[in-house]
C-alpha cells in the first residue's frame, strides 16, 4: 500500500508483484497503489501485520500509523555502515 508517483516506484511495485507470484504468495498478498486515506486507515485497522518494503527509509509516518493501528510491523534491515 503506497504511492507510486514515478516510473521508478512503479517498476519497484511491479517487481514486488512478480516476486510474490514467483514465491507462491500471489493469491495471499494484495498491493494497493495510491489508495485513499480512508482505505489506508481501513486496511491498517483490519491488519495483523504490515510489511514495510520501501528501501532506504526504515522510519516514516507509515511506521507510526501502523504501530498506532496495532499491527505488527515487518521492516527490512537497511542500516547504513557506521549508523546507530
Amino acid at each position: 500500500m503506497g504511492a507510486t508517483e514515478d516510473l521508478t516506484r512503479l517498476s519497484y511495485v511491479r517487481r514486488l508483484i512478480i516476486l510474490s507470484r514467483e514465491l507462491g504468495a500471489g493469491g495471499r498478498v494484495k498491493f494497493l497503489v495510491n489508495p485513499s486515506i480512508h482505505t489506508v486507515y481501513n486496511v491498517l485497522g483490519r491488519s495483523t501485520a504490515f510489511i514495510h518494503v520501501k528501501p532506504y527509509k526504515p522510519f516514516g509516518i507509515v511506521v507510526a500509523e501502523t504501530t498506532a493501528a496495532g499491527a505488527v510491523l515487518i521492516i527490512q534491515d537497511q542500516a547504513t555502515p557506521g549508523s546507530i
